[in-house]
């Protein structure tokens, strides 16, 4: 194991990408909680905006967790094809053969 990662025949990258998804959804989960927390103390003062602010936390909440695991389900992808692209080198299956 060691010497395939001195000798990067395998990448780190995919397990790390877990990781940063793990760690930005929670920042991201964390930063919707505080709007919404602000929404509902706004709404005691001004109840549209701070319903505008309840809603709009929500929703960018939702969206920035679904943005991260598409941004790292891309990058997985772009990996996975290269492994196979690898593992396919040499088995005469192209166009070439």
């Amino acid at each position: 194991m060691l010497q395939k990662f001195l000798t990067f025949d395998s990448f780190i990258t995919p397990s790390v990408l877990k990781i940063v998804y793990y760690v930005m959804a929670i920042i991201t989960i964390a930063g919707g909680l505080v709007q919404l927390i602000k929404g509902l103390g706004m709404m005691g003062h001004s109840f549209g905006p701070g319903l505008g602010l309840v809603v709009a936390s929500i929703v960018f909440t939702a969206l920035g967790v679904i943005f991260w695991r598409v941004s790292v389900e891309a990058v997985i992808a772009f990996f996975q094809i290269r492994d196979a692209l690898v593992e396919g080198k040499g088995h005469g299956g192209g166009p070439e053969a």
